[in-house]
């Protein structure tokens, strides 16, 4: 199984916190949903244009996609 990158795990504890799915995130921003959710939870590589995709699309910092991981204990 392959393992979601930090940014994925960002960009889905964005849509979490501004309570958007994933599903309608990609039909608002013209993306395929079966893409978004393949590179949200590692299944394909994310690259630096999808980077600035995410970070234009969640009207967020950069950085906010490289925060460090929470683990629960």
């Amino acid at each position: 199984m392959n393992r979601p990158t930090i940014v994925a795990y960002n960009v889905k504890r964005l849509l979490r916190e501004r309570k958007i799915s994933q599903k309608n995130f990609a039909e608002l921003n013209g993306i395929s949903y079966k893409k978004l959710n393949n590179k949200l939870n590692g299944y394909e590589s994310v690259y630096p244009e999808d980077i600035v995709f995410f970070y234009n699309s969640l009207d967020c910092d950069v950085n906010e996609l490289f925060k460090p991981r929470v683990e629960s204990a």
